[in-house]
């Protein structure tokens, strides 16, 4: 196989990728409104869980922890402050935002507070538990990892 026909491989793969990136970008929005309308509906039952053939959905609540930009300055300093997150600062003095959720859901989840500035809000989303649906997470739990990686090594590059 010559350069050229390597080159129409490459094209044809790109293609295939973005078709599969377009249907998993469909896919992600339809099981969006799903997941609403389905909470809706159980909200109006009244159901905490709902039992089929298919396996169980059950409602969760989350927590987020939201800073507002005004208050960005104060969280800096916050993690400044402490040994233990001083290292999560930058040095164009920001705190990633994962790292924040990460450090304040655990010291809320362990303490019960966080920082004043710190805004907790409280959400239910379903989570569905579904039969045999191992082999289903395994890809998506792989293709989150990737996606993780890859926003990793893109905000470490920034850095650079």
């Amino acid at each position: 196989m010559g350069l050229k026909e390597k080159v129409e491989e490459l094209k044809s793969l790109y293609g295939q990728q973005s078709e599969h990136a377009k249907h998993y970008l469909e896919t992600a929005d339809k099981i969006k409104v799903l997941h609403a309308t389905i909470k809706a509906m159980m909200d109006e039952a009244g159901l905490d869980s709902f039992v089929s053939a298919l396996g169980q959905i059950e409602v969760e609540s989350k927590d987020t922890f939201a800073v507002a930009k005004a208050d960005k300055p104060l969280m800096i300093k916050y993690f400044e402050s402490d040994a233990r997150l001083r290292n999560f600062v930058k040095v164009r003095k920001e705190v990633h935002y994962q790292t924040a959720q990460k450090e304040f859901r655990e010291m809320y989840e362990n303490e019960n507070k966080v920082p004043d500035f710190v805004k907790v809000e409280t959400y239910t989303d379903i989570k569905c538990k579904w039969n045999n649906f191992t082999e289903e997470k395994a890809y998506l739990d792989k293709i989150k990892k990737r996606q993780k990686k890859d926003a990793d090594e893109s905000t470490n590059g920034d850095a650079e």
